[in-house]
C-alpha cells in the first residue's frame, strides 16, 4: 500500500463546506483521513504543505488541448496549477473528421504544433489514440454543431437538406455514443448561426444521451445580442 500524508496544509472542499488548515492522509490514491494532526504510520511519505492549498482538482471547461495532449502527455502547465480535467470541443472537436473537416484539421495540426500523425476520425478514436500513449490528466469533451454540420455540408453558407440532416444527426448520435457529454455551439463574430433549427434538432439528439447543451459566446461584448 502507498501511504502520502500532507501536513499542516489550508483544506479547502467546497462540496463539504470544509476550509481549515490540517493534515490529509491518502492511501492508495484514496483520501483515508482529514484531522488536525495524523500520526504517521512507516513507511509514509510526508509532504509539508504549510502555507499551501489542498483541494479537488480543478477542471478547465474551455480547453482545446487535444493536440497538446498528443503532443505532451504530461500537461504540466495544467498539472501545476491544480487542474485535473480538461472539457475540448468548443467551436470544434476532435470527431467527427469527415471530408474538408478532417482536411482543414489536418492542416492545423501539422501547422500548430507540426502534428503529422492524425489517425482517427471519431471522438471515440481519440480517445483510444490518447489511452494508448497516455496522459496525467483525465479528459472530457464536447461535440460542436458546427462541425456535425461541415462533415457533412461542407463550408457552404445554406441550410442543410432533409437528407443532410439526417446524417447530422447519425454523427451525433455517434459522438454521444462515442462518450461525448455534451454539445457547444459557438455563436461569434459577424455572423452568428443562420440555421438555428439545426441547432435544435442537434441539441435532441444530445438530450436523449443525457448531455447538456451550451452556448458558446465569443465577441464578448460588441454583438453580445445577436449572439
Amino acid at each position: 500500500m502507498t501511504y502520502v500524508l500532507f501536513k499542516g496544509g489550508r483544506i479547502i472542499s467546497p462540496a463539504e463546506k470544509i476550509d481549515k488548515v490540517g493534515d490529509l492522509l491518502v492511501k492508495d490514491f484514496q483520501i483515508s483521513a482529514m484531522d488536525e494532526n495524523i500520526v504517521p504510520s512507516e513507511g509514509t511519505l510526508i509532504i509539508d504543505a504549510t502555507d499551501m492549498v489542498i483541494s479537488p482538482g480543478f477542471i478547465d471547461i474551455h480547453t482545446h488541448s487535444d493536440l497538446t495532449l498528443l503532443v505532451d502527455g504530461l500537461a504540466q502547465s495544467h498539472v501545476r496549477q491544480g487542474v485535473t480535467m480538461d472539457v475540448l470541443g468548443e467551436r470544434s472537436s476532435v470527431g467527427p473528421l469527415v471530408g474538408v473537416v478532417l482536411e482543414t484539421y489536418r492542416y492545423q495540426a501539422q501547422r500548430r504544433y507540426g502534428f503529422s500523425d492524425v489517425d482517427w476520425t471519431t471522438i471515440g478514436g481519440f480517445f483510444d489514440r490518447l489511452e494508448r500513449q497516455g496522459v496525467s490528466i483525465n479528459v472530457a469533451t464536447e461535440v460542436a454543431p458546427q462541425q456535425i454540420k461541415q462533415a457533412v455540408v461542407g463550408y457552404e453558407k445554406r441550410g442543410a437538406t432533409p437528407t443532410e440532416l439526417v446524417r447530422m444527426r447519425e454523427l451525433t448520435i455517434a459522438a454521444m455514443r462515442d462518450g461525448a457529454v455534451g454539445m457547444s455551439a459557438a455563436f461569434e463574430g459577424p455572423n452568428p448561426n443562420d440555421y438555428p433549427m439545426e441547432i435544435i434538432e442537434i441539441a435532441k439528439v444530445v438530450s436523449e444521451y443525457g448531455g447538456y447543451y451550451e452556448s458558446h459566446i465569443g465577441t464578448e461584448g460588441y454583438r453580445i445580442l445577436e449572439e
